[in-house]
C-alpha cells in the first residue's frame, strides 16, 4: 500500500521564512492595537480624575468664597483690633489680648498672600497662593435665656454650656445690637466667666455690653487654603486658625495638627481680588492678593487651578498650557508653559462672589 504522504519530508527554508514574517506581521498588529487601546484607556482615565479633582476643588473654594464673611446679624469693623471696640449705632467690640498671631485679622472676611515662599507659616508649596477666610462656623451655638449686666465677670447663657464648649474656646456673643469676643476662663452650669490675664491669648478686659435673653453664642472660624506637598504630590489643603482649647493646638494661631488634605493631584492656585473701587458697587479692578486694603474693596474672587495626572507617561509629549487662566494667551502665546514632564495638566478657572459682601 503507498502512502500518500511518504514524499513529505518537512519545510523548505523559504516556506518558514514566509510563515514567521506573516506571523510577525500579525503579533506586531495585535500589539499595536493593546498598545493603543492601552494608551487610550490610561489617558481617559487619567482624564477622568483630572476632571474629577479640578471640579471637587472648584466646588469646595467656591462655597467657602460665598459663604466668607458671614457673622451672624452683625459684621464687625474693617481693622476691628483686640482689645478696642466698634464704634457707632452697632459696636463690635474685641476683648482679646493682643500677643498672638493674627488676633487683629482674625475678624477680617477676606485675606491672601501672593505666591509664598517656601518658609512659610502653612506650610504650603513655594509659589502657591494662600487665601484665608472669616466669618462664624454655621449657626449659633447658644441662644441666652438669661440677661447679662453690662460689665459683668460672668457672660450668662442661662443654659448649661458644658457639653458644646471648652475653658478657653474663643466665642462671639451678640444682640444684633452689640457684639463681644472673648475667652471662656471657666464654663459654669448657667454661663461664662471671663477673667483677665489668663488663658492663651486671655481677655484684656471684662467690660461688654448689657445682653437680654436671646441673645447668641457663636464660634468664629477663620480658614487658609494653599497647595501642599507631599512626598513629590501635591493636594489642595486647608487649615483653620484654632479657635478651641481641645488639645489639638495653640489658640489664635495656625497649627499643622488641624491641616487637612482636601482634593489631590491639585499643583498649583492662583487667585485674584475682583475689587470695587469706585464705590458703585461693581467690580472694576483684578489685583494679586497681599494688601489689606485691596481684600476690604473685594467683592468677589477669581481662582485657578492648575491640575496633574498622578501617573506620567499618559500624554506622548510635554503640555503646553495657558496658568493660570485669566492670562491672554491667544494673543500673547509667550504666556504660555510647556510642561517639563509627560503628565496630563488641566486648567480650571472660575470667579465666585462675596456674598455676604453684596447682599445676595
Amino acid at each position: 500500500m503507498t502512502d500518500g504522504y511518504g514524499n513529505q519530508r518537512g519545510l523548505s527554508v523559504v516556506e518558514l521564512m514566509v510563515a514567521l514574517l506573516l506571523a510577525s506581521f500579525l503579533t506586531m498588529g495585535m500589539v499595536y492595537i493593546f498598545t493603543s487601546n492601552s494608551d487610550t484607556f490610561r489617558l481617559n482615565e487619567a482624564s477622568a480624575r483630572v476632571q474629577e479633582s479640578g471640579r471637587m476643588a472648584m466646588d469646595i473654594l467656591g462655597r467657602a468664597i460665598r459663604n466668607a464673611g458671614y457673622w451672624g446679624c452683625m459684621d464687625p469693623p474693617e481693622n476691628l483690633t483686640c482689645p478696642d471696640g466698634g464704634d457707632g449705632d452697632q459696636p463690635f467690640s474685641c476683648m482679646l489680648n493682643n500677643n498672638v498671631e493674627d488676633i487683629d485679622s482674625m475678624f477680617t472676611t477676606l485675606g491672601g498672600d501672593d505666591n509664598v515662599g517656601g518658609s512659610n507659616g502653612f506650610g504650603a508649596v513655594a509659589g502657591s497662593d494662600v487665601i484665608r477666610f472669616g466669618g462664624v462656623q454655621g449657626n449659633a451655638l447658644l441662644t441666652a435665656t438669661t440677661q447679662t449686666p453690662v460689665n459683668s465677670a460672668t457672660i450668662f447663657s442661662g443654659q448649661n454650656p458644658q457639653a458644646l464648649v471648652n475653658d478657653g474656646d474663643i466665642l462671639i456673643i451678640s444682640n444684633c445690637q452689640a457684639a463681644d469676643v472673648f475667652q471662656v476662663s471657666n464654663t459654669r452650669n448657667n454661663g461664662f466667666t471671663v477673667n483677665t490675664g489668663t488663658g492663651s491669648p486671655g481677655n484684656d478686659r471684662q467690660n461688654q455690653s448689657a445682653y437680654s435673653q436671646g441673645a447668641k453664642f457663636f464660634r468664629p472660624s477663620r480658614v487658609a487654603y494653599y497647595i501642599r506637598d507631599d512626598d513629590g504630590r501635591r493636594s489642595l489643603a486647608f487649615n483653620t486658625l484654632d479657635m478651641q482649647a481641645d488639645g489639638n493646638g495653640t489658640v489664635g494661631q495656625y497649627s499643622t495638627s488641624r491641616e487637612e488634605e482636601l482634593v489631590s493631584n491639585i499643583w498649583g492656585m492662583q487667585i485674584q481680588y475682583g475689587r470695587d473701587t469706585s464705590g458703585d458697587g461693581s467690580v472694576d479692578q483684578w489685583s494679586d492678593p497681599g494688601s489689606a486694603s485691596d481684600a476690604q474693596q473685594a467683592l468677589a474672587v477669581r481662582y485657578s487651578f492648575l491640575v496633574r495626572s498622578r501617573n506620567e507617561d499618559v500624554v506622548e509629549e510635554p503640555q503646553t498650557y495657558c496658568y493660570p487662566g485669566w492670562l491672554d494667551c491667544e494673543s500673547n502665546p509667550g504666556l504660555r508653559t510647556t510642561a517639563g514632564d509627560r503628565h496630563l495638566y488641566r486648567v480650571y478657572t472660575s470667579v465666585s462672589t462675596l456674598r455676604n459682601r453684596v447682599g445676595g
